[in-house]
């Protein structure tokens, strides 16, 4: 590699290299000014693979980018001068804005993965700016970012560990786009630390007593339904009741199939079969038609509600029945469900019936049992109607 000379600015050591170019053979100087001895080795080693690269046009080795991007623009512009390597003007790294455009532009997402994407995206470009070159987002503004998702707001966005680590994740996954087009050397989320998948302080058992004040709030029978389908059975709410249709009810069998977005990418292609539990069926029964088609929905109103309005109601039910609202209002109905399914039968048949891995349902019914709880529901799965 080319050897370094030192020289004095202020005091203080400064390297230089003398280079030969590989076409001209004409022999320059490359001035790195005040660094540090491994910086200058480095610099060394690098400048003879960008040498070798010209000599034999071939393309730059991912860890020479990443050096040529992060040298300083007067050093850089001299590499330009010499002909080594492009202006940085006209290398075509695109902003943040344009990437995530041209990302977004070669997925077909669902809608709730559309939505959930499109606020990470909000985020980053709230964070970074619009106009920000995507190769001057480094690894320590990647952490900086996302500590600010879980900083408390008005510093910070204020979002939970769970939160802030799907955005994490959706900012990894951009990124990694990004390196896969070679617009930048290397990813800078591509090792940040992610908080945990969940919060045990936000785990809740809803008590049988509990739910009998709410649902004595609650008249309208297909919002019954839905609490009743997550409380009793384990919906995702709202996308299971939602894709819930009446040919999925065979009460021949007692049991029901549920089609899960959240699962689709998997090998069932999302579809599971769940027993009909005997605290469900009158909820079912009060919003079944004689007329219906096997196509309808079970539950019509969540075809045209808005999530966040359901949730909003529901919140407004459990303080009508006295009650404070507890930590992920339809999540811990769920998991509450899970627990006391788990006293009944066997967890793998559980979690085949819920759709859970089985460490993360033991996680969710080790912690929840340990908490103080009036008893165990009667009933099938434990719950009573």
């Amino acid at each position: 590699m080319p050897s370094w000379q030192k020289y004095s600015v202020r005091g203080k050591s400064a390297y230089k290299f003398r280079i030969t170019h590989p076409d001209t053979k004409k022999r320059s100087w490359v001035r790195l000014g005040v660094v540090s001895k491994a910086d200058a080795d480095e610099a060394g080693n690098r400048l003879d693979e960008l040498i070798e690269a010209v000599k034999y046009e071939t393309d730059l080795p991912p860890r020479l980018v990443s050096w040529l991007s992060r040298l300083p623009d007067q050093v850089y512009e001299r590499l330009v001068t010499l002909n080594l390597v492009e202006s940085r003007q006209s290398t075509q790294v695109p902003t943040l804005e344009v990437l995530l455009n041209e990302y977004v532009a070669t997925k077909q997402w669902k809608e709730s993965t559309r939505r959930s994407r499109q606020q990470t995206i909000n985020d980053l470009l709230k964070y970074f700016k619009p106009d920000r070159a995507i190769d001057r987002v480094k690894v320590g503004e990647a952490k900086a970012f996302a500590a600010w998702l879980q900083k408390s707001k008005p510093g910070g966005r204020g979002l939970a560990a769970a939160n802030a680590r799907k955005k994490i994740k959706d900012s990894r996954e951009f990124f990694a786009y990004a390196r896969e087009c070679d617009y930048i050397a290397k990813n800078p989320f591509a090792k940040i630390s992610l908080p945990p998948a969940s919060n045990p302080d936000r785990l809740f058992y809803v008590t049988a007593e509990m739910m009998d004040a709410v649902f004595q709030q609650i008249k309208d029978p297909e919002f019954r339904l839905i609490v009743a389908l997550a409380y009793y059975a384990g919906f995702r709410t709202p996308s299971e009741a939602t894709a819930l249709c009446w040919g999925d009810i065979d009460w021949e069998r007692g049991q029901m199939q549920i089609r899960s977005p959240k699962t689709a990418h998997h090998a069932n292609h999302g579809i599971r079969f769940c027993p009909i539990f005997e605290p469900l069926e009158p909820y079912l029964l009060a919003v079944q038609s004689s007329g219906g088609k096997a196509e309808d929905p079970v539950v019509p109103m969540l075809r045209t509600r808005v999530n966040s309005h359901l949730r909003t109601q529901f919140i407004r039910y459990v303080e009508q029945a006295g009650l404070t609202p507890w930590p992920r209002i339809f999540q811990n109905l769920r998991a509450t469900a899970l627990t006391d399914l788990a006293d009944a039968y066997p967890i793998n048949m559980v979690c085949k019936w819920l759709g859970n891995q089985v460490q993360v349902a033991m996680d969710h019914y080790v912690i929840l049992r340990r908490r103080e709880y009036e008893g165990p529901r009667t009933g099938t799965g434990g719950k009573t109607s």
